[in-house]
């Protein structure tokens, strides 16, 4: 479904008032393939166009015969889950650093150069 993609996919985000992130983040999606689908690169498929109809009636999960609708505004509770994905990041960073770090002997050792 191409056609006039740009428009409708960037107007349905707005109209929920969510930034790129928060609805990639709402959808399952890398930001990169929102941008993809707003900027009409990339066909958007069955499954999006029918999260995005459930993220319209404020369904945000589904799970034993049930509709999940959070108690905040959904541009509230996406960016919450933003919030929480970025400090995931910087932990999982941090913790790579400091096995990086250990595997390399002394942190404040400088490598040799070459």
């Amino acid at each position: 479904m191409k056609k006039n993609t740009p428009t409708w996919f960037k107007t349905w985000r707005k109209s929920l008032k969510l930034t790129q992130k928060e609805a990639a983040f709402l959808l399952g999606l890398k930001s990169r393939m929102l941008q993809n689908y707003e900027s009409g690169s990339h066909d958007v498929p069955l499954y999006i166009r029918l999260a995005m109809a459930s993220l319209s009636q404020g369904v945000v999960d589904y799970g034993d015969g049930l509709l999940y609708r959070p108690d905040q505004p959904l541009p509230v509770y996406a960016a919450s889950g933003v919030s929480k994905l970025k400090a995931e990041e910087k932990e999982r960073a941090k913790a790579k650093q400091q096995a990086d770090d250990k595997s390399n002997g002394d942190p404040n050792r400088k490598k040799a150069s070459k």
